[in-house]
């Protein structure tokens, strides 16, 4: 009798990966999924299952033949929302065998799991505030929002009043925080940038530097 084979899958999200548990994190929405067996001579058909409750139920999603010396199939799901998605494979061989489906209450394997997200961090509060004693030093105070909140995610830029060459101002930081620097108030803008761990983008709004009180020399009698 032969030994049964045991299919493996690969996900194949493009660009850097972010991780949050056991679940890979990506703004993509159509995840690549390469089956893959020792002796793909044997399989006829590959079949992608797929969970979205953590293995409680499960459900056939995608099939494809075998075409012999292709390498395997690639699936590419496409989910229809964001949120938690757990993989796996299923072989039918040629001699009308297969393997066993994915089991009700069976949790999806490590680093079978993809958890999608495309909304982008909500910028709740954003306050500049200049010091009173002193003008070249501010206070910076801010709150983000975000179902996959990168660490330090937020990212002050700053420009002048008549460039749009935005440049890092100061390091990384986390998605809530309060920051007194020093800052070029006379010539320059402030704006907030945020990603989180999936990469969606937010931009702030712009606080601009007051401009500086123009002097006024003593009227001199003629």
């Amino acid at each position: 009798m032969l030994r049964r084979i045991v299919p493996a899958l690969v996900i194949a999200c493009l660009g850097a990966p972010a991780f949050a548990a056991d679940a890979l994190i990506t703004r993509l929405d159509t995840i690549p999924i390469h089956f893959k067996a020792k002796d793909l001579s044997r399989v006829a058909e590959a079949q992608l299952w797929v969970t979205t409750d953590d293995g409680a139920t499960w459900g056939k999603q995608l099939s494809e033949k075998v075409t012999p010396g292709t390498g395997g199939p690639t699936f590419r799901f496409q989910a229809q929302r964001d949120g938690r998605y757990g993989f796996a494979t299923r072989a039918v061989y040629k001699d009308g065998s297969s393997d066993a489906e994915p089991q009700a209450g069976q949790p999806p394997k490590a680093n079978h799991v993809v958890l999608i997200d495309r909304s982008d961090p909500v910028i709740e509060a954003f306050s500049v505030t200049p010091d009173a004693t002193d003008p070249l030093r501010v206070s910076v105070t801010w709150r983000v929002s975000d179902a996959n909140p990168a660490d330090k995610g937020v990212q002050f830029m700053m420009a002048p009043h008549d460039s749009e060459s935005w440049i890092p101002f100061g390091g990384k930081q986390a998605p809530n925080g309060e920051w007194a620097v020093a800052f070029p108030r006379e010539s320059h803008r402030l704006r907030m940038d945020v990603r989180d761990r999936a990469g969606n983008r937010s931009v702030s709004e712009v606080w601009a530097a007051p401009a500086p009180a123009a002097s006024t020399a003593a009227a001199t009698p003629a």
